[in-house]
This record gives structure tokens, sequence and C-alpha cells, in this order.
């Protein structure tokens, strides 16, 4: 199939709606982007994750998002801290 949410070839862009991500897995190459997006207008977005830049250290709020670069190949793991049982899984290749 083909590469899931992407818009820019180079960024691969994920949407959190207060309970669920857009999607639970996506794969993305090494040195691409990507980014989550807080889409609520009631919710928090709480993030955490073994990777740094993928942990919110506040609350992010409606639009807010965090971003980044894949200069690491493996899989990580994000889950929304109110809820870990959501998680997005992050492929690099």
């Amino acid at each position: 199939t083909a590469q899931d949410s992407v818009e820019d070839p180079l960024t691969t862009n994920i949407s959190f709606n207060g309970e669920h991500f857009s999607k639970n897995h996506v794969t993305i190459s090494f040195t691409r982007y990507i980014t989550i997006t807080n889409t609520s207008q009631e919710t928090l977005m709480f993030l955490t994750s073994l990777e740094p830049t993928l942990t919110t250290s506040r609350g992010y709020g409606y639009t807010e998002a965090v971003r980044m670069q894949a200069n690491k190949k493996g899989e990580f793991i994000v889950a929304d801290t109110n809820n870990p049982q959501e998680q997005l899984v992050i492929t690099v290749k």
C-alpha cells in the first residue's frame, strides 16, 4: 500500500483526537519526519515515549504538535499518557 498519512513526501502526519491516534502503526524512511498533532479542542495531548523528542513535557493544546526527524532506525512506541493502551508504533527503516 501507499505510505500512510503522507501529504508531504518528507513528513508523515498523525493526528490525535483526544482519545485515539489516526493510525496505530506507520513506517517511515530514515531521515524523514513524523508529526503528531492534537486535533481535539477539548482534550490536551500528553504523550510518553522512550524517544524523548516524542514525549510531551506538558499538555499540548488544539493544533499543537510534536515533530521528530527519524535519525535512528528501529521501532518507537508513543503512548497517550492518560490512556497507555492507546499507542502509535513508528517503524524507521
